[in-house]
C-alpha cells in the first residue's frame, strides 16, 4: 500500500516512470489489484510523456489478440515480481543490443531484484546503452559519475552524460541540466 501510494504520488506529479510502473502493474494484477481502467489512464498520461513502452503497452492492453513484445513481457514479469525471470530475458535482449533492455537489466543489477546487486556492472550496461543513445542511461550514467557509485566519481563526464541525456529530453536531466544552471 505504501508503495502504491508513493507511486500514485509520483505519477499525480507527472513522472513518467511512475505512471508507466503504475499502468503496468494495474495491468497484470500481479503486485496490485488488477484494474484495467487504472492501468489505461497510466498508461495514457505517459505516453503523452512521450514515453513508447507506455504506448506500446497501451495498445497492447487496447488489442488483446496482439502478443506482448519480449520487452513487453519482461517488464510484465517483473512488475509480477518474477524478477529472475525478468533478468533474463532483459538479458536476453541486452545481448542483442537492445538498449532499453540493457538499461532495465542495469536497474536490475543497481537495486539488486533478480540478479545480485552490483554497482560496477549496473555501471557497465548504463554504459553500454548510453553509448547506443538510450537517454534513460545517459542520465543514470551521468548519476553514477557524479555520485562516485558504481564507477569513479567523474563530474566532467557525468555533465557531458547529463547534457546528452537533457538534449533528448529526458525529463529528470533536463530538470537536473536547469539546476545546474540556477546554481
Amino acid at each position: 500500500a505504501k508503495a502504491e501510494a508513493l507511486y500514485v504520488s509520483a505519477a499525480n506529479g507527472n513522472n513518467f516512470k511512475a505512471q508507466y510502473r503504475l499502468g503496468l502493474l494495474y495491468s497484470t494484477g500481479g503486485l496490485l489489484a488488477k484494474d484495467a481502467t487504472k492501468a489505461r489512464v497510466y498508461l495514457t498520461l505517459a505516453s503523452q510523456h512521450g514515453d513508447k513502452d507506455a504506448a506500446s503497452l497501451l495498445a497492447q492492453l487496447s488489442d488483446p489478440s496482439q502478443a506482448p513484445t519480449p520487452l513487453q513481457q519482461a517488464d510484465l514479469l517483473s512488475a509480477q515480481g518474477q524478477h529472475m525471470q525478468a533478468a533474463k530475458l532483459y538479458s536476453a535482449l541486452a545481448d542483442k543490443e537492445d538498449a532499453t533492455a540493457q538499461t532495465r537489466l542495469a536497474w536490475m543489477y543497481e537495486a539488486g531484484r533478480g540478479v545480485s546487486q552490483d554497482l560496477s556492472e549496473a555501471a557497465r550496461r548504463f554504459e553500454i546503452a548510453a553509448n547506443a543513445g538510450h537517454a534513460e542511461a545517459q542520465y543514470a550514467l551521468a548519476v553514477m559519475l557524479r555520485t562516485g557509485r558504481g564507477r569513479m566519481r567523474d563530474d566532467a563526464q557525468s555533465l557531458v552524460w547529463l547534457k546528452r541525456s537533457a538534449a533528448q529530453n529526458y525529463p529528470s536531466a533536463v530538470a537536473a541540466a536547469h539546476s545546474l544552471h540556477d546554481l
